[in-house]
């Protein structure tokens, strides 16, 4: 044999796997292959995307050899089964791993008719179970992976994956162009960020749902479905609007009002002929949607004041249920005779968000009850309670992530052990309305991202990978987490006692800072502070890990700030002394702004706790950009 010869066959030799052992297969990462099945298929080219971006990470090198390990994409396992609906499976052999199941591409994809990720899930499932990979943030500092070039696989590994939910979101954020966020025009303008910065965070957002293995089983449009009501009909039909305190129906200021806070007077027949109408011209989609919408602004006329069951000397905001669910009683009765089959989606919401005491659904088979629990309140008893009044089919939609606040919560564990008892009493999805935040709100959202693609997983095991980002000061931070949760909890608990467990008008959206500032005080985070300090200290922390805990040290060190612009708000403290307090946060967010990734628009125009506070400011003064504050 000729010296290059031998040469070429020696490098050949040295890329094919290695049985390390008996029933065990050694990959080297670093001249391992992809293939893929399918170049136009959008879901196998980002599986092999994903793949060579984080086995370049983990090996720190890439070589692919013709001759390496063979990761095959889209293909079946020699010996492997046909992948069911939904269905993500993964074989090793001692050559290859492969990666396939439900890839079905629609053949008109949209928004709620997505493309499947059968591939894509097998290859996340191997790079979690196999290579350790952890994701506990969007974007590429949220990769967590252990630096490796080979590693050892038993010949009989096999991964499959199946989304637990019918309904599996957290909210990411617009992908629209031109990008818009509603809550950029409320910060000053060096705390904006770029249209091409936020279309990579809302991207960055959605592929780490992905990676998650968030996937909707089932596809239908929920949300306010009456928005544009005082729009079309405040002049032609103004009896269609609800009719409020002072004997007017609607906005009059017109087409150009947002109607999302007009509720309609649904006692009259009419209006339940329109809604019927529109989706029989709509051509009678299965899923009709009639979610009121948003705020206290329900109809008072004499009919529809007939269809509560309001208790004697009740404040009429108290509850609103059992009108409702008449109203969506003759509405699925209506729609049933032109498709029997037909889903009545509504959102159980804000003041007719407590069980009906006199009504019931009536249909339980033609009706999908979006349920929307107060962070305040215990959501068991809430679902059981509907579930007894007739609903069958639910998801439930949280307004827990819509959080505007500086201060650390610490309600990881709640949230999570919340999620894993509704999930447990049969919903059958969820849907987390959230807000785009920092380092702020991360360990709230890994836990529900982790519940929902495996609610069987305990806390402490999520708790755990979630900390690994951290490396060697993972005691350290995990000891700063505890602070908090045992005074978030506590703070959460305490109102909960105050009111009685029943925060029948509040909505979540607005008051969720209730329990933040009132569980946490100076020397609490002067407390944390000294635990990331212990932290920053460790010894053998890489670049990553240090910035990690640095970014907390920034989050801890605002909300102090925060904590004493609000506490200086109150009587007592003189207004020189409030001043100061918001010119040194206003201050420290212009300097570490970019580097916290804020959503700091949310934070300067959150109701009840910023906005009014620098309105006193007089920020807009100082930043005449600035609008609707």
């Amino acid at each position: 044999m000729k010296i290059k010869g031998m040469v070429a066959f020696s490098l050949a030799l040295a890329a094919m796997p290695v049985l390390a052992a008996q029933g065990e297969v050694e990959i080297d990462l670093v001249t391992a292959r992809i293939e893929i099945a399918d170049r136009d298929h959008p879901t196998q080219m980002l599986a092999a995307e994903e793949l060579e971006k984080h086995l370049a990470l983990i090996a720190g090198e890439r070589r692919p050899s013709k001759d390496g390990f063979a990761f095959m994409i889209g293909s079946k396992a020699p010996d492997g089964k046909d992948a069911p609906e939904w269905t993500s499976l993964a074989e090793i052999t001692p050559n290859a791993v492969y990666f396939w199941g439900d890839d079905t591409k629609p053949q008109k994809p949209n928004k709620r008719n997505k493309v499947r990720n059968g591939s894509l899930f097998a290859m996340y499932g191997f790079l979690e179970k196999v290579l350790g990979v952890r994701w506990v943030r969007s974007g590429d500092d949220g990769i967590i992976c252990k630096s490796v070039k080979t590693v050892k696989v038993p010949l009989d590994w096999r991964y499959s994956f199946f989304p637990p939910l019918e309904l599996s979101t957290i909210r990411a954020g617009s992908l629209k162009l031109p990008w818009n966020d509603k809550w950029e025009k409320f910060a000053p303008l060096p705390l904006r960020i770029s249209a091409e910065t936020g279309m990579r965070r809302s991207k960055d957002e959605s592929l780490w749902m992905l990676r998650q293995r968030h996937q909707s089983r089932e596809s239908f449009w929920y949300g306010h479905a009456f928005d544009r009501w005082n729009r079309k009909y405040i002049h032609s039909h103004p009896e269609y609007l609800a009719l409020d305190e002072n004997g007017v129906r609607g906005n009059p200021k017109g087409p150009e009002y947002d109607g999302k806070r007009i509720h309609l007077c649904i006692s009259n027949p009419a209006v339940q002929d329109r809604i019927i109408a529109d989706w029989l011209e709509g051509g009678t989609n299965r899923y009709l949607n009639v979610s009121p919408n948003d705020s206290r602004k329900h109809c008072r006329c004499e009919k529809c004041r007939s269809w509560d069951a309001d208790l004697p000397d009740e404040d009429f905001l108290m509850h609103k249920s059992d009108r409702y669910v008449k109203f969506w009683n003759i509405l699925i009765s209506r729609a049933r005779m032109y498709r029997p089959d037909v889903q009545l989606v509504a959102y159980i919401y804000a003041n007719w968000r407590l069980p009906p005491r006199r009504e019931r659904i009536e249909h339980p088979g033609n009706f999908i009850g979006g349920i929307v629990p107060s962070i305040y309140e215990d959501s068991v008893p809430l679902i059981d309670a509907w579930v007894k009044r007739g609903v069958k089919r639910y998801f439930v939609r949280p307004n827990y992530l819509c959080y505007g606040c500086a201060m650390p919560r610490g309600l990881e564990r709640f949230l999570f052990e919340d999620f894993k008892a509704n999930f447990s009493q049969g919903m059958m999805g969820v849907y987390e309305d959230a807000r785009r935040r920092g380092r702020v709100m991360d360990f709230e959202r890994y836990v529900l991202a982790r519940a929902i693609a495996d609610p069987t997983l305990d806390f402490a095991v999520v708790e755990t990978e979630f900390l690994s980002q951290f490396g060697a000061a993972a005691p350290e931070m995990g000891e700063y987490y505890r602070r908090v949760r045992e005074r978030g909890e506590a703070a959460r608990l305490e109102i909960v006692k105050k009111s009685g467990g029943r925060r029948i008008k509040a909505l979540d959206d607005s008051l969720l800072s209730g329990s933040a500032f009132a569980g946490h005080t100076e020397a609490d985070l002067d407390g944390d502070l000294a635990v990331i300090a212990r932290a920053s200290a460790r010894e053998g922390l890489s670049d990553a890990e240090r910035r990690r805990v640095r970014g907390m040290r920034l989050v801890v060190e605002h909300a102090k700030l925060a904590l004493r612009f609000v506490a200086f708000s109150t009587a007592g403290h003189a207004d020189a002394d409030f001043r100061k307090a918001g010119e040194e946060l206003l201050a420290f967010r212009l300097k570490h702004g970019k580097e916290m990734e804020e959503n700091w628009g949310a934070l300067f125009r959150t109701y009840p706790v910023e906005v009014r506070l620098w309105i006193r400011m007089g920020l807009k003064r100082m930043f005449p950009e600035i609008s609707g504050l």
